[in-house]
């Protein structure tokens, strides 16, 4: 069918909901929109989502109700439909462009005021050494203090986080990997709140599967934890490598299971159980990084309408459908890795995250019927839709998971 969006300003991109794919290059001009993208195996969609993109604006997210868009006269459909129009906000906002510009001169001779009369806590940005990269604040450079600790090496940037190598005054001989977490889309009280009561207990834990955090606190207006260093290869890199074996996925899943378990005792929850936060220590154990620490704006999560909702391939039933974590959708995310870890392939797959997240609500798992009864059991039932049908915890997975190889 062909289909044209009317947007302010007209000449936005259209794209898919998670930004995958361009549909047209301007909402000005109609597209053709395949019917068939409203179907997710034998599921149809209740809305078509899209996502207008254009430079100098804000994404801006919409849906279309499937009944405007199966059942449209003659196969083509305009949206929004009367007057409407979907409209992204400028990023300069609604202020004049001289006051905006006017705005770092102000803050800066409040800050030289407020220097003269205020010993700084951290060194002056002049003394620090000159960025190459943009000027953020986390983007920081050899040398560069945050409280008593010293940044030594960028060691990776995320979606969610800049990590850096650093050394503790008190304990110069010791690397320590500092996490500079990046703002959130949307950061409020309640969830600064969470954040420190989660890091608060998570210090207080002491598990061979979980990092060491020795510190955790805010930098200009960014959250940062100091943990141990961890200088080995993550879970993802390790299976591009090679597949894992029946023993060694089985010993990786009980590992997990038992970090989870320990975590939810203290009453801290991971959110974002996947491989890419599975990391080996210096000892040769697992290591389940990130907890608490799932941020909106990751790639590699699926939002709609700004709700997160996690890593597709790992994400909960009650999660998509606009519930909270619990111990339980941790569970559900364990089972989708150690699927993946036995059979090759997460259990859903699909074109888009949309289209995956819609089969954990209502596509069967796939039955691993080749794996040995046992863990092909613990996996269906970790699996299961219903939280309450799934293991009393993860603890109760780990007992119940059995030895192979």
């Amino acid at each position: 069918m062909q289909l044209r969006i009317r947007s302010d300003p007209p000449d936005a991109a259209v794209f898919s909901v998670d930004g995958s794919e361009q549909y047209c290059p301007s909402a000005a001009e109609p597209f053709q929109f395949s019917r068939a993208r409203l179907k997710v195996g034998k599921t149809t969609l209740s809305q078509a989502a899209f996502l207008l993109r254009k430079k100098g604006y804000r994404d801006a997210n919409f849906s279309i109700p499937s009944e405007q868009v199966l059942y449209a006269p003659g196969n083509q459909l305009d949206w929004p439909q009367g007057e409407s129009v979907v409209t992204l906000t400028p990023l300069a906002g609604r202020y004049p462009m001289w006051l905006l510009g006017a705005l770092p001169v102000v803050a800066g001779g409040l800050w030289m005021r407020f220097r003269r009369r205020h010993k700084p806590l951290e060194p002056l940005l002049e003394d620090r050494t000159p960025a190459t990269g943009p000027s953020v604040p986390w983007e920081l450079q050899p040398g560069y203090r945050v409280g008593k600790y010293q940044v030594q090496q960028r060691l990776g940037e995320g979606v969610s986080a800049v990590v850096y190598r650093v050394v503790d005054d008190d304990q110069p001989e010791l690397p320590l990997a500092l996490k500079l977490l990046k703002p959130a889309e949307s950061r409020d009280g309640k969830s600064d709140g969470r954040f420190r009561r989660e890091m608060t207990a998570l210090a207080r834990l002491r598990h061979a599967n979980i990092p060491f955090l020795f510190d955790f606190g805010e930098h200009q207006g960014l959250f940062y934890l100091v943990m141990e260093f961890l200088p080995g290869q993550n879970l993802r890199q390790r299976m591009l490598e090679r597949p894992l074996s029946m023993a060694e996925a089985s010993d990786v899943t009980v590992q997990l299971a038992n970090a989870l378990a320990a975590a939810h005792k203290q009453g801290v929850l991971h959110r974002d159980v996947k491989p890419e936060n599975v990391v080996w220590g210096e000892d040769g154990r697992l290591k389940l990084t990130d907890f608490g620490l799932a941020r909106s704006h990751d790639s590699s999560t699926l939002t709609v309408e700004g709700t997160l909702l996690g890593t597709p391939s790992y994400m909960a039933p009650e999660l998509v459908a606009g519930g909270t974590s619990s111990p339980a959708s941790d569970q559900y995310s364990l089972c989708c890795l150690a699927y993946e870890l036995f059979c090759g392939r997460p259990p859903f797959q699909g074109e888009s995250p949309l289209a995956i997240a819609v089969q954990h609500i209502h596509s069967p798992v796939p039955d691993p019927v080749d794996l040995p009864s046992e863990v092909r059991r613990c996996l269906l039932v970790g699996l299961a839709k219903e939280p309450e049908q799934r293991f009393a915890g993860v603890d109760s997975l780990a007992q119940n998971w059995p030895k192979v190889g």
